[in-house]
């Protein structure tokens, strides 16, 4: 067929690149021992290459050097245009974890949602009860800086978020919490839909001009 690598375990990432013509250019597979799966590819910003998250089940092996804590974790990684991995991050908890979105901010940092039912390894924030909204920045290196989870006392599953030109992020997915920690609403009966709006710090700080009116954004490195 068109996969020119081997896999490496069970489910693995696989990438291509193709022209305008929807020719192959170059497809890659990168995974450990056991299953991991792909969720998003987004552009470098103010760099070349791609960031690329997804749900991994593997400790080190394959092309997988990273760390596994349990049941589920996030895998961030970092590669240049031909695809070469840069660098690759995992990030979770010491129960389970799952990758559904990730967007990029303007100063080049990587902003990764999904849920979480744990706390430790390198996840900072505690739960709320049950299965959270987890959302983390990490800066152009892969490091986590910032995280922060939200839920009510029962399950709440986010499934997208969206960078606003002010830099605030919205959230979304379905909850069947009522009120109780960060839920402010009851619900209307079983799985409900819950969104809500953040301000995510940036890091480096930067000031930005007029970047809802669609002028270029100003960067002032004062890390």
């Amino acid at each position: 067929g068109t996969k020119s690598e081997r896999g490496y375990g069970g489910y693995d990432f696989w990438l291509n690149k193709v022209d305008f013509q929807g020719d192959l250019i170059i497809d890659k597979t990168m995974g450990g021992p056991q299953n991991d799966f792909l969720e998003e590819i987004r552009l470098q910003l103010h760099s070349s290459g791609y960031w690329i998250s997804g749900t991994t089940y593997s400790g080190p092996g394959g092309t997988k050097t990273s760390g596994y804590f349990n049941n589920g974790d996030m895998w961030v990684l970092k590669v240049d245009t031909s695809l070469i991995v840069e660098f690759d991050k995992t990030i979770g908890s010491y129960n389970y974890e799952k990758c559904k979105d990730m967007e990029i901010s303007p100063e080049g940092s990587a902003i990764i949602a999904g849920w979480s039912n744990g706390i430790g390894g390198n996840k900072i924030s505690d739960t709320k009860g049950g299965q959270d909204y987890w959302i983390y920045k990490v800066d152009t290196v892969g490091n986590i800086y910032w995280d922060k989870s939200y839920g009510g006392f029962s399950e709440d599953s986010l499934e997208a978020i969206f960078i606003k030109c002010d830099r605030g992020i919205l959230a979304g997915g379905y909850s069947e919490s009522t009120i109780s920690g960060d839920r402010t609403h009851l619900n209307k009966g079983g799985s409900d839909y819950w969104a809500f709006e953040l301000s995510i710090p940036t890091h480096p700080w930067f000031h930005a001009e007029n970047v809802c009116a669609r002028t270029p954004l100003n960067l002032y490195d004062q890390s």
